[in-house]
């Protein structure tokens, strides 16, 4: 049978529209795949290092120390790239890219599920919305930075992985009004397999629970698809009741959760204050994409000390309190509406709550702002009046828009002295950025440069540890000689200043330029006086982890030195503050080296209970340590043999 030429076209046309917006967004961001790694990238990364087989590889993907779950599923999937460290970044934005536009294609197949709901009789309408939406979302710019910066493939993976949990569920759910058993079994393997893989990618994966819950509610029952016979029991066991044991769980974490303000500048209601205003900060950047003034360094954006400081703090409270009131209001005449405000709020129910993270990231709106590109082109193309006309014409406006803003972020991205150099003016108070750019101009040799933003860090925010430790390093590098009271003024700002992160990279970069004889002006000696002074701060002292990081860079330079009882005593301390199997181990080989046989023995003891708190691990660490036990047992007999 032949069709006319217009329906031809009009069946092949969200096809040929879907592959033309991969390709345009493919092209656009490939200038940026040219960028280095960026800050937790290397943390994130540089454990490949010891990857030498499959134990080790295992060993690196269930011991990730990223969020509470250590997101094996993320790490995994690094290997996909590389298998050693360091590696080419190429790779792993290019990796990322994909995982961008796999994700694109996965949302216009859940809007056009979403779409059948709400306009059955539509489907070459439905089609269009579903590719539009799509490719709004994969050529926003507010997306660049999640897509670029190669540590959140974390976000990447579980925004991936809930989007094709709720496709399984919502076509199981559609599917049951004629096949129960084959729908439930969709709905079952959706939430249940989808929702796994997308919580050990990153913990936000848990909240496919409450967006099933939103599609059921606002779209599904909305839109006249009825509830097959025993939802509520399924919903008790898939959705309710693993919603009731993380609420439960979050209650018992409470007062773990309020300590970790101790660490910030910031108290909990003062976060969640701030948060108020950021979120439409959000809402701003969704809907007029523009690229400046977006990155990833917002620690300089003004905080909220109460509801009138600064007054715009109760305005965006109200603001808050409106939508949800509006959600609520339009759920039955503007389902749609109410689902994108939902959505929104869903996305953001853990980053920008109660937890004590930085304030402000732009990949919180990677799996946030579909709802609100859908219910705008969705309105768009369903409102029935002549103004619809005019607002797909502005859509399109829209989208060249967001086009062109892409096109010049990722541009960027791909030069990294022009990218951190344009975030330090861009945010000339946040005194990472200028950290950011040091280092980014150290790299490139210009000491002078490198030290100029330094000085700035150190200005903003006097209190904070790293940035005179690294102009030490800068000054180091540059053969610049110490008197004794620049010294001795450096240890006490030490001793004295706030704890940050950077901290104990900026040592192992000291040691590491010592190692190659660059740094010659700062000794072995004098990293262990500013390591000294630093592990007296009461600041670090508070932090156990951070502080073991300490002890274990002054056993890097003892063992360097060969003085491997010292080198043995660190790690020892360092255990004390964090009991991990590795640091036992080692600081067992050491004792070994030394000749403190019984000493070694004692240090294994401790590595293999430290190893029985971690189940995940005990097969792959075990043998680590069975075969360290039979060499130590070796050596103790061949010793004894020497002795008689």
């Amino acid at each position: 049978m032949r069709y006319p030429l217009k329906d031809r076209f009009v069946a092949v046309a969200p096809s040929a529209a879907l592959v033309i917006l991969l390709t345009l967004t493919w092209w656009l961001y490939s200038p940026g795949l040219r960028g280095s790694f960026l800050l937790d990238d290397i943390p994130a990364l540089q454990g490949m290092q010891t990857v030498h087989n499959v134990g080790d590889a295992y060993r690196y993907i269930l011991t990730g120390t990223a969020g509470e779950l250590g997101r094996p599923v993320a790490l995994a999937s690094f290997f996909l790239d590389d298998n050693t460290w360091p590696s080419p970044p190429y790779r792993f934005k290019r990796t990322n890219l994909q995982l961008h536009l796999l994700t694109g294609v996965a949302l216009a197949w859940l809007s056009l599920l979403l779409c059948r709901v709400m306009n059955q009789q539509q489907e070459a309408r439905n089609q269009t919305i579903a590719v539009i939406t799509m490719g709004v979302w994969l050529l926003h710019p507010f997306n660049v930075s999640t897509t670029l910066y190669v540590v959140q493939r974390m976000a990447q993976l579980s925004m991936l992985f809930t989007v094709i949990g709720l496709l399984a569920y919502t076509h199981g759910r559609i599917t049951a009004a004629r096949n129960v058993a084959g729908g439930y079994l969709w709905m079952s393997t959706g939430i249940a397999i989808g929702g796994t893989l997308a919580t050990l990618s990153k913990e936000n994966g848990v909240l496919i629970l409450l967006f099933a819950l939103a599609i059921e509610y606002l779209i599904l029952r909305q839109g006249g698809v009825d509830s097959p016979r025993k939802w509520n029991r399924w919903a008790t066991v898939f959705l309710f009741l693993p919603l009731t044991v993380f609420v439960s769980w979050l209650l018992w974490r409470i007062p773990s959760i309020q300590s970790g303000f101790a660490a910030r500048p910031f108290s909990m209601s003062e976060r969640l204050m701030t948060e108020s205003r950021i979120i439409f900060d959000y809402l701003g950047h969704i809907i007029v994409p523009v690229r400046q003034g977006t990155g990833i360094f917002h620690d300089d954006y003004v905080l909220s000390r109460s509801l009138l400081d600064p007054i715009s703090t109760l305005l965006a409270v109200g603001g808050l309190i409106g939508l949800g009131l509006t959600a609520f209001l339009s759920r039955t005449r503007y389902p749609v509406l109410a689902f994108a405000i939902i959505w929104f709020f869903i996305s953001h129910l853990l980053e920008s709550t109660i937890f004590p993270l930085e304030l402000y990231f732009e990949h919180r709106n990677y799996l946030a702002m579909y709802g609100i590109l859908f219910a705008m082109v969705y309105y768009l193309f369903t409102i029935p009046s002549d103004v619809s006309k005019f607002l797909q014409a502005s859509l399109v406006i829209f989208g060249i828009l967001t086009a062109v803003t892409t096109a010049r972020a990722a541009a960027l991205w791909g030069n990294p002295l022009a990218l951190a150099t344009v975030w330090a003016l861009e945010h000339p108070g946040s005194y990472r950025s200028q950290q950011n750019a040091a280092s980014v101009w150290l790299r490139y040799g210009n000491f002078e440069k490198s030290a100029e933003f330094l000085t700035k860090a150190t200005a903003i925010n006097p209190d904070i540890t790293s940035p005179p430790l690294q102009l030490a390093v800068v000054h180091c590098l540059q053969g610049k000689e110490w008197d004794d009271a620049e010294f001795e003024s450096l240890e006490s700002r030490l001793s004295e200043s706030r704890y940050d992160t950077a901290v104990a990279q900026t040592l192992e970069f000291i040691f590491q330029k010592q190692r190659e004889k660059r740094c010659l002006t700062l000794t072995p000696d004098d990293t262990l006086r500013l390591i000294r002074a630093l592990q007296a701060n009461p600041d670090f002292q508070n932090k156990r982890t951070r502080t073991a990081n300490l002890y274990v860079v002054e056993s890097k330079i003892h063992s360097d030195a060969k003085d491997y009882g010292r080198a043995a005593e660190a790690l020892r301390t360092a255990f004390r503050h964090h009991a991990r199997m590795d640091y036992a181990l080692l600081e067992s080989r050491f004792w070994a080296a030394a000749g403190e046989w019984d000493q070694s023995r004692d240090a294994l003891s401790r590595a293999k209970d430290a190893n029985k708190y971690s189940i995940a691990k005990v097969s792959i660490d075990s043998k680590a340590l069975a075969r360290w036990e039979t060499h130590l047992n070796r050596e103790l007999s061949r010793d004894e043999k020497h002795a008689r």
